[in-house]
């Protein structure tokens, strides 16, 4: 069985932005701008435009389905937001996390970690 975190929106961002404007515009596009639909809205392609870029043919700006969300003023990549926000929704209903990937550790490390070379003030005293 598949983990659910090996969903597409998880790991493209072009299906993340996919998966959020599915949710947010079940109708098809409206711009933030202006509130015009899907008639007046277009989808801007090219090799360097931006993933999830549409453009309003009524107001003329453009705009991406982040805007008025939480994800608007972020720099990290949207299907990051999704990954996170899926893991803290599986945390808060009892689920456990996936486990994070170990590394191994030398037998020395403990004591390295616990004693510094460079001891502080109050340990002096």
């Amino acid at each position: 069985m598949a983990s659910v975190l090996s969903a597409p929106h998880f790991h493209n961002e072009d299906a993340a932005y996919e998966f959020v404007e599915a949710r947010l515009w079940p109708n098809g596009p409206t711009c933030p701008h202006c509130g015009a639909t899907k008639e007046h809205v277009g989808r801007l392609k090219g090799k360097t435009t931006r993933a999830g870029l549409r453009k309003c043919y009524a107001c003329r700006k453009p705009f991406t389905v982040k805007i008025g969300t939480v994800f608007e003023a972020s720099h990290a990549p949207l299907r990051i937001w999704l990954q996170a926000i899926h893991l803290i929704l599986l945390q808060q209903e009892g689920h456990q996390h996936p486990p994070t990937p170990a590394y191994p550790r030398r037998r020395d490390e403990d004591r390295m970690v616990s004693r510094s070379p460079y001891p502080r003030d109050d340990e002096d005293r």
